[in-house]
């Protein structure tokens, strides 16, 4: 699926429907939009929660008060930075990554315009994702995990990541990201809030920030610059051994301020890993998912590179894997700031 296809609604963001008479809120193609009777406590309650993003798409912010709908733009505009549209390089899988004579394959794409969280989802806004019981919500679940779901549990068998008890995460760690959640876990929390994963070739957009010289689209090397630098990414040679609040590293914002796509933790994106590599042959049990960016344990600088592609099985929760949200440009044009 296109990334700027993916639409939501607040019906299967497992939502209250705004409205009265059984209307859903959602899009509709219908002309002109629906005059909904808003229900100010559901309103308030997805801005409370961060779900803002509901609330941008232009036929339900049609809908809505306008100081609502300032609101939720100021929301985005604080908490998701714009990537512009333009070609990106895109560098298939390379396992060769270390050996300076093997050549990966190399793919431009042209990627639309679109928003991205400043930083990657923390175990505090997690939180609310299980609080309002975003693991019994089938709609938020893709089909081939639905049955499943109940098997997503937290260490003392209550729903949640992997590694917390009793439906939260340890004390001190709220602003760290979240971890422990598998390709599944990232796909529902991002329905829930309205938005959706990244693309692999979105991701390295904001991470290598091209620009044009000539015919030619020049990346940088890493969100900062075209030097390694350690002391900008929590990797294993800042030797943190263990993830950070996601508002540290300022050093190594990318232009825009898009925080900590190097280090830290890999993050999912939406794409199959691998499908840049026409023919290759990958073996596994199951499906896997590109991963981009790097960990805290990540100890080759050359993996901490937007070029170099990782990638996991759908289910697996590891602790040293998070994700950020990202969100179409299309789909908040027009909206009132």
């Amino acid at each position: 699926m296109d990334a700027c296809t993916e639409r939501m609604d607040l019906t299967s963001a497992g939502s209250p429907p705004l409205g009265n008479g059984g209307s859903s809120g959602g899009v509709s193609s219908v002309e002109p939009p629906v005059a909904y009777e808003s229900d100010q406590a559901t309103v308030e309650a997805l801005l409370r929660d961060g779900r803002w993003a509901l609330l941008t798409r232009p036929r339900i912010a049609a809908a809505l008060d306008t100081s609502v709908v300032r609101k939720a733009r100021g929301a985005l505009d604080e908490a998701m930075a714009l990537i512009p549209e333009g070609l990106v390089t895109v560098w298939g899988r390379n396992w060769k990554v270390l050996d300076t004579d093997s050549e990966p394959v190399r793919v431009r794409v042209a990627v639309a315009a679109f928003h991205l969280d400043r930083h990657a989802v923390t175990r505090r806004e997690y939180a609310r994702f299980v609080m309002d019981g975003g693991y019994e919500q089938t709609a938020l679940w893709d089909e081939p995990v639905r049955t499943a779901v109940h098997e997503l549990v937290d260490d003392t068998g209550r729903p949640g990541p992997h590694g917390w008890r009793n439906g939260t995460y340890p004390d001190g760690t709220a602003e760290h990201p979240v971890v422990g959640v598998c390709w599944y876990e990232a796909r529902a929390f991002a329905r829930w809030i309205g938005k959706r994963l990244p693309t692999d070739a979105e991701w390295i957009k904001a991470a290598s920030w091209p620009t044009i010289a000539g015919r030619q689209v020049d990346p940088r090397a890493f969100p900062w610059g075209d030097l390694f630098d350690a002391a900008r990414a929590n990797l294993w040679e800042t030797r943190i051994g263990g993830t950070r609040p996601v508002d540290d590293f300022a050093a190594g914002d990318n232009p825009v301020g898009v925080r900590q796509l190097i280090g830290n933790v890999w993050e999912w994106t939406s794409s199959d890993f691998g499908a840049f590599d026409a023919g290759a042959e990958i073996m596994a049990d199951g499906p896997l998912k590109s991963l981009r960016g790097g960990a805290y344990d990540t100890y080759f600088p050359q993996q901490a590179s937007w070029r170099f592609q990782s990638g996991d099985d759908v289910l697996v929760r590891r602790p040293n894997i998070g994700f950020r949200c990202a969100l179409c440009a299309c789909d908040v044009e027009g909206l009132a700031r």
